[in-house]
């Protein structure tokens, strides 16, 4: 019975591991997929001021 109880023990603990391991990752593609994101959105806004700034220029020319 005892080493019933160690071996379910023992899988369980394994489980739990896997699983806080592969939630790491989870939480790390996460953030890195939102690092993206907000880079994207930088570049756009970037984009959109040197646009304007443009448009301006070419306004008072």
């Amino acid at each position: 019975m005892q080493t019933w109880i160690m071996r379910k023990t023992h899988k369980a603990t394994a489980v739990f591991e896997r699983n806080s391991v592969l939630h790491e990752h989870y939480e790390q593609l996460a953030g890195g997929i939102e690092n993206v994101a907000k880079a994207n959105f930088l570049m756009l806004a970037a984009d959109m001021q040197r646009n304007e700034m443009w448009r301006t220029n070419v306004a008072f020319t």
